[in-house]
């Protein structure tokens, strides 16, 4: 599923966070599969987890770390889209928006 920086994700019910400091460990409860993510992706998983858009996580990040607005986009896009095809996130109904057929 495409996203875009409107986008809202959620983690699946699957998915299991375990902080280590400034890091932290996703664990896929169905398959058992880790995945270790350090401050930057760790950071992401926790303003996605709380309800931050892409565009809201893509700025904080820009901010927090000094880099370009390009630059955050792509981390962030990257990273997501890789823990949507292991089906650790999931992308969030528009607010408002119809449930109808895909």
């Amino acid at each position: 599923m495409p996203i875009s920086t409107e986008s809202c994700l959620t983690p699946t019910a699957d998915a299991q966070v375990k902080p280590l400091d400034d890091c932290g460990v996703i664990v896929d409860t169905r398959t058992g599969k880790c995945w270790e993510l350090n401050a930057v992706g760790f950071a992401i998983w926790q303003l996605i987890a709380a309800g931050q858009s892409i565009g809201e996580t893509v700025k904080a990040l820009a901010s927090r770390y000094s880099i370009s607005i390009a630059a955050s986009t792509n981390d962030v896009t990257t990273f997501v889209q890789a823990l949507m095809r292991e089906g650790l996130l999931e992308v969030l109904p528009a607010a408002g928006g119809s449930t109808a057929a895909r």
